[in-house]
């Protein structure tokens, strides 16, 4: 079965998260070794907002650590950052439950 993406406008706009993804990411582009997936323009763009992002270190403590504060404000729950150098991405863990007992700790979190 294939998926096909699919929404009703009269009552949900999701255009704008649609063109939004598909500025950055080629739909129905496959990552096999003969695509031209890595030559798409946007997902270079991508590329470089997020190197810069993250090396530039006045724009990751302006930018992104900002962003992870307020949303961890605005949801009140703490947070943690796990963006890595290694795999470059943005990314954060909110945690949204902790259950505590003296053998184990469960977190429940939100990546």
């Amino acid at each position: 079965m294939k998926n096909i993406f699919n929404f009703n406008t009269g009552t949900h706009n999701f255009w704008p998260i649609y063109n939004a993804v598909t500025k950055f990411y080629p739909i129905g582009l496959r990552r096999d070794e003969n695509s031209i997936l890595f030559e798409y323009p946007g997902l270079k763009e991508l590329e470089n907002i997020v190197v810069d992002i993250i090396h530039k270190k006045n724009h990751f403590y302006q930018s992104w650590l900002k962003f992870q504060d307020e949303l961890s404000n605005k949801l009140n729950k703490a947070s943690r950052g796990s963006t890595m150098g290694q795999a470059p991405s943005l990314s954060i863990d909110i945690f949204l439950e902790k259950t505590e007992t003296e053998r184990f700790v469960i977190n429940k979190n939100c990546a």
